[in-house]
């Protein structure tokens, strides 16, 4: 894809992704991701952290550069860790732009259990995942030939409205929603 197609892509993700509560960042590389995590999650008074390992972290070293930030940070028992942690950070595969929704192939526990359990969610994108349309993006899950054994769609925080109508946030789900697409790395 050339770059004005991807910069069009993510800025139609974006503003549909606000739309529903979520931050969208983007950096031009792994090493971007670093300073942006510790200085987002540490002005939301996060401590404790949970990763999910996938590419994108290992390339980052975000476990040693949260550490390093001073985060309390769990890679594995997640079963365990995740649902006191702070924030849960995963690497989800696609970004569908018409909806501002992700998709991820979450056959990993692991990677359902940080984007579920705690209060904050940070997905890590490869810009390279954009998709246009959802048809699009399940093509390209699906192209490999092997179907997931669970696959998972987020668009923005959790939300529920009881029988009057109340909105309320974060109810079943993370209250917040931060998506970080990464242009070099994954």
């Amino acid at each position: 894809m050339i770059k004005q197609e991807v910069d069009k892509l993510y800025s139609r993700f974006k503003e549909k992704a606000e739309g529903v509560s979520a931050q969208v960042y983007r950096v031009a590389t792994v090493q971007d991701v670093n300073g942006l995590l510790v200085r987002l999650l540490g002005e939301l008074g996060s401590k404790k952290v949970v990763i999910s390992h996938s590419s994108l972290s290992r390339e980052c070293q975000l476990d040693d550069a949260l550490a390093s930030g001073g985060f309390e940070v769990y890679t594995s028992d997640l079963r365990r860790e995740a649902p006191t942690a702070d924030a849960g950070i995963s690497q989800l595969d696609l970004a569908v732009a018409e909806t501002g929704s992700l998709a991820q192939d979450a056959t990993n526990v692991d990677s359902r259990l940080v984007s579920t359990l705690p209060l904050i969610h940070v997905a890590l994108v490869p810009t390279s995942g954009l998709s246009s349309t959802l048809e699009d993006a399940l093509f390209s899950l699906y192209s490999s030939g092997r179907v997931p054994g669970y696959v998972s769609f987020i668009t923005g925080p959790s939300r529920t409205s009881d029988i009057e109508r109340v909105l309320t946030i974060g109810v079943h789900g993370p209250e917040k929603l931060f998506i970080v697409f990464v242009d070099q790395g994954g």
